[in-house]
């Protein structure tokens, strides 16, 4: 698992989509590594709503059988039932859970080519 903290200010939803580009490298062809890094952009700028000034966020990339899960992670604690509808690029998997401790929205990717299928 790889993790990088972005700060919360608009900029970050495109460093996060890079930094996760560059992070899953070969692991997955590259059209999941495309989709997963725009998934890691719209699941930023949603938490970039909820979140108070100075807050950050927790952007992590974690390689699964097959493909990759993406995992945003930021204070504000609040459940949000509008973040799949915020969130326009398709996943295999999708969660989110909200509390004290802050709030994780993940998606999954899984492969498709079977070249890719290790």
């Amino acid at each position: 698992m790889d993790q990088r903290v972005f700060p919360g200010r608009p900029e970050s939803a495109a460093e996060a989509e890079r930094w996760v580009r560059d992070q899953i490298g070969e692991h997955v062809s590259p059209p999941v590594a495309r989709q997963a890094a725009a998934l890691a952009r719209e699941l930023v700028e949603s938490a970039l709503h909820s979140i108070n000034a100075g807050a950050q966020i927790a952007v992590d990339v974690i390689r699964v059988r097959k493909g990759v899960r993406v995992q945003v992670a930021d204070p504000s604690g609040k459940e949000r039932d509008n973040v799949m509808r915020a969130v326009s690029i398709p996943s295999d998997e999708f969660g989110c859970v909200g509390g004290d401790g802050g709030h994780t929205a993940w998606a999954t990717l899984y492969e498709r080519d079977q070249a890719w299928n290790a």
